[in-house]
């Protein structure tokens, strides 16, 4: 038998608590295993650690001279394992807002993939209001903001990370359910889900104003809070959706996704303008583009 820190951890209990039965107790086990293990240390050492006497188990004068140097010992290497961790560089944290009702089928798989690839950087993703977003870019709160374009700040440099022809989408028996492609102007007797928006931009308002364009006013039926909802009453037969091509990827039974001839949508990238960006916000910008292209992505430079 290997003598393991354990053994240690187990006789030092038993010489503080006085007993097996609340040494057992502290260490949340019971006194058979504990007994064992005791046991099995005294013949690998071939002394006695412990004996009965009268008013309880009591070390011997091995036990308890193991037990005096077990404290150095147990410190040590709980020190040994701090010094470890402490020399091990702490990961880079990249603090990024997305918009949680457009970028589904986008932002979660390319973050996976790029988290993946360099585990020396944690990102802190948080879904959050165009609005928002941009404030909290300006403050310095986050680093990366994904919104949907079109998007032009002064205070803000913007980087195209992918874009998405945009569909609508449809219960699978919709007369143009089975179609390759549709006309904006074809749409225009139906009835709207609208994903709620704080700002004029992203794919309902590019429908909007292509819409205006073909004629039409959309007729909204109901303003959803989330497109993951919107797709569930689409199945339901309450509306269709406007929504970026991506879509496809969570979309449930029921409903298909068919491209609305000549819209597309861009998600960008913002940063704040300033200094040169961390490196770690510089491998994530490049990640996102990659990875939306397709690309593996690459390590961050140490």
């Amino acid at each position: 038998m290997a003598v393991e820190l354990r053994h240690l951890r187990y006789l030092l209990a038993v010489a503080e608590q006085g007993s097996l039965s609340r040494a057992a107790a502290a260490l949340h086990m019971t006194q058979t295993p504990l007994r064992r293990q005791i046991s099995a240390l005294e013949r690998h050492l071939g002394v006695r650690l412990l004996e009965r006497g009268p008013h309880g188990t009591r070390l011997t004068p091995a036990g308890a001279e193991l037990a005096r140097a077990a404290p150095a010992v147990l410190g040590a290497f709980d020190e040994a394992l701090r010094a470890a961790r402490n020399a091990a560089p702490l990961p880079s944290r990249v603090r990024l807002g997305y918009t949680g009702n457009l970028a589904y089928g986008i932002v979660e798989p390319v973050l996976r993939q790029a988290v993946d690839a360099e585990p020396g950087i944690v990102v802190d993703a948080e879904p959050l209001p165009r609005r928002e977003q941009l404030t909290r870019l300006k403050q310095g709160v986050l680093d990366v903001g994904l919104l949907w374009s079109p998007l032009a700040d002064p205070d803000l440099a913007v980087f195209p990370i992918v874009t998405q022809p945009l569909v609508v989408v449809l219960p699978d028996d919709h007369p143009l359910a089975g179609r390759t492609e549709v006309g904006a102007a074809e749409l225009a007797d139906e009835q709207w889900l609208d994903v709620r928006s704080d700002d004029n931009v992203g794919p309902h308002a590019e429908l909007r104003r292509i819409a205006r364009e073909a004629g039409f006013e959309p007729q909204v039926a109901g303003v959803i809070n989330a497109l993951a909802a919107g797709l569930t009453l689409v199945a339901l037969g309450r509306g269709i959706l406007p929504a970026p091509g991506a879509v496809v990827s969570i979309a449930p039974a029921g409903v298909v996704a068919v491209p609305i001839a000549g819209l597309a949508v861009t998600l960008l990238a913002a940063r704040p303008i300033g200094p040169p960006a961390a490196e770690s916000v510089q491998w994530l910008l490049r990640s996102l583009a990659g990875l939306a292209a397709g690309e593996a992505p690459t390590p961050a430079a140490s």
